[in-house]
């Protein structure tokens, strides 16, 4: 090959222009080759250089072309949060605006409304088409810094530009993973609403760890240099990049299904690897190293301001903690959280449960027994499970305990004229958080109309949030609201999910039955005998159009109690071929433990075991129907919210049916969806 050639081929890496130089050069300037790769090089290029002048040139001209990527990405980033925040704002003071003339803003809200219409429906993989718009965004950023302004006559230079911009792309990975963001202001968007591009994000920042590496180890191994890759720069460099892929396996793979063992793995690993890179190309003059302590600046002042925090609400604080039925724990915390209000979320450390975790849970109610604050969690693997062995083993334990937060955005629904909240399981949190807060603040005179729809598993998991059911039908401004339950498992039915899921359709039978605060339901008297529950089977709209309607109905509550019947449906515990006596003990056990939990319950309630008269529907709601119909009834000068808290399947039925709602002639929709994640 001729020299030319070779020249074309490493004009911009050092590791490259090596095999250009005699023998003693080559050793002298073994530690060029990896990295920016002739950036430092190029400040070398003075007196005493082993580079030509015209090589030197290139080297520089490499490095500030990489600078300026740099510049670029972040310009490009910085441009994204304005669009959003000029968005958000523009939107906001809109609305509080009755100045601004309706022919004038006519054509902002249509545009507005069938962009919308589009963007909050789901997409595959990601909460929403919006979501999918900007990830597509993100993409062509990258895709763009990468493909010009490079040399592409050899893999060098490109494999150099992979690099900056992994650089550049952790920096914004890190800064999409602050709990204290400033996106949380400027744009609504508070740190777990961007955990989808995060995640993103940090699958973009490992593809190009990915490319880097392989782009410099076949121009190496092309050059026959692959020694180079024995040095302690570059050792840094692969150590690096197997941080990176435990970070992106952990993500895939255990965030899922053992999310302690995942965050401890993905924390460890960025440590390690920002101190690697940071070995890997240590020269400053390349600027490696300041994008580093940029990232490790905002990663270590984000820590230090939540540690500052924690330690603070820690003096004096203590949670009572009490059990549940079917797993749920409830926690009263003494010491409220500043700016905590319900709705949002803290991150809950319990140092007798997990010395070194904390958990994020959904406050509900800020001024709840002696003015604690007041959390419903369900409990699946690691801390909720022991958590909720603590409390079973030890109901009403008082346990030194912490809150750092609060955190979460969602829009104020005092904002509204009527107000949709639907969730599903112990994403009731959330919406009874709302719920209890507007009740608080609405006064007499107040024309709101909440509709509030909760699906549950089964009967007992309505005695979590018994307190607060009783609110909604006790509080003076309770005739405001429209409350309709749905259990999916009724025991003694026939009917599978499934079968129900089919046969709920636009209106639904309700059956109606009463729960005792604390967790034993009426219902379970079933065994006890074919007279235990007498049912009212009616068919009404999941949305009452009326007071009167909703007074009607809760008049058509019949309830004949028993006494001793607090056990469980011996169906729910045992399959068929179980021995009978083992299915009785077993019975017997899981009765105990439901009282227990009963009791503990109405303790940490502050109330006796007074019957609720609360009715539930078996199934589903039809949660189209009720999205249409509430939006329909609304006048198109006024607002609607609809907040949803549950499972995907839920979200992904309220996302399209309120996409549907939003429409240029009809009233104002705004969506709101509280995803299940850690």
């Amino acid at each position: 090959m001729s020299q030319s050639s070779h020249m074309d081929g490493n004009g911009t890496s050092g590791g490259g222009t090596a095999g250009l130089l005699p023998s003693n050069e080559t050793a002298q300037n073994s530690s060029h080759p990896m990295g920016d790769h002739g950036g430092h090089g190029g400040h070398g290029g003075g007196g005493g250089s082993p580079f030509s002048p015209a090589q030197a040139a290139m080297f520089a001209a490499r490095q500030a072309y990489n600078e300026r990527t740099a510049t670029y990405y972040a310009a490009a980033i910085c441009g994204l949060i304005a669009v959003f925040t000029f968005l958000h704002w523009s939107r906001k003071l809109a609305s509080r605006s009755p100045f601004i003339p309706a022919p004038l803003a006519r054509p902002f809200v249509v545009i507005s409304r069938r962009l919308r219409n589009l963007l909050v429906r789901p997409a595959p993989g990601l909460n929403s088409s919006g979501h999918g718009l900007l990830v597509a965004v993100y993409v062509a950023i990258n895709l763009t810094l990468m493909l010009t302004n490079v040399d592409k006559s050899s893999l060098s230079p490109e494999a150099s530009r992979f690099g900056w911009l992994l650089v550049t792309n952790l920096c914004f990975v890190v800064f999409l993973a602050l709990k204290n963001t400033p996106l949380a202001y400027l744009t609504s968007y508070s740190y777990e609403r961007l955990n989808c591009l995060h995640q993103i994000a940090g699958c973009t920042t490992f593809l190009l760890m990915v490319i880097h590496a392989s782009s410099y180890t076949a121009f190496f191994f092309h050059l026959g240099k692959l020694e180079v890759l024995r040095e302690h720069a570059q050792i840094a460099g692969m150590i690096a990049g197997f941080m990176f892929l435990i970070m992106v396996t952990a993500a895939l793979l255990l965030r899922r299904y053992a999310y302690e063992a995942f965050y401890v793995m993905h924390l460890t690993a960025f440590c390690v690897a920002i101190v690697c890179i940071g070995f890997h190309r240590p020269d400053i003059h390349t600027r490696i190293p300041v994008v580093l302590s940029l990232t490790a600046a905002l990663f270590a002042t984000d820590r230090l301001i939540r540690v500052s925090r924690l330690l603070l609400n820690s003096t004096s604080n203590e949670a009572t903690i009490y059990p549940l039925p079917n797993g749920g724990t409830r926690i009263l915390l003494a010491k409220k959280p500043p700016r905590a209000v319900p709705g949002k979320h803290v991150l809950m450390w319990i140092p007798a449960i997990r010395t070194f975790e904390m958990h994020p849970f959904t406050i509900i109610d800020t001024e709840a027994a002696n003015g604690s604050t007041e959390f419903v969690v369900k409990s699946y693997n690691g801390f909720t499970r022991k958590l909720h062995a603590q409390a079973t083993a030890n109901p009403g334990q008082k346990l030194w305990a912490a809150a750092e937060g609060p955190y979460g955005t969602f829009p104020d629904p005092m904002e509204y004229d009527k107000i949709i909240l639907i969730a599903g399981g112990s994403g009731a949190s959330y919406t009874f958080g709302l719920v209890g807060n507007m009740l608080e603040r609405m006064d007499a005179q107040s024309a709101k109309n909440i509709v509030f729809i909760w699906t549950a598993k089964t009967q007992e998991t309505l005695s979590w949030f018994s307190g607060h059911l009783d609110t909604l039908r006790s509080h003076p401004n309770a005739p405001k609201v429209h409350v309709s339950l749905y259990v999916t498992r009724v025991p003694g039915s026939s009917s599978s999910d499934e079968d129900i899921r089919n046969t709920t359709g636009n209106r639904v039978g309700r059956t109606t039955t009463r729960f005792i605060a604390g967790g034993a339901t009426a219902s379970t008297a079933r065994r006890a005998g074919p007279t235990t529950l007498a049912r009212e089977t009616t068919t009404p709209d999941l949305h009452h159009d009326s007071d009167k309607e909703m007074a009607e109905e809760k008049e058509k509550v019949h309830v004949v109690q028993k006494e001793h019947a607090t056990s469980r449906n011996s169906d729910e515990i045992g399959s068929p071929s179980a021995d009978a006596n083992v299915a009785a003990d077993l019975e017997k056990a899981t009765a105990a433990a439901d009282a227990a939990a009963a009791a503990a319950n109405s303790e940490a309630n502050g109330t006796e075991s007074q019957p609720l008269r609360h009715s539930f529907s078996p199934g589903r709601p039809d949660a189209e129907t009720v999205i249409r119909t509430a939006v329909s009834s609304t006048a198109r000068t006024q607002r609607v919210l609809v907040a949803a808290c549950g499972p995907p399947t839920l979200m992904k039925t309220v996302r399209n049916a309120t996409a549907k709602c939003i429409t240029s002639d009809g009233p104002s929709v705004e969506l709101h969806c509280e995803q299940f994640s850690w």
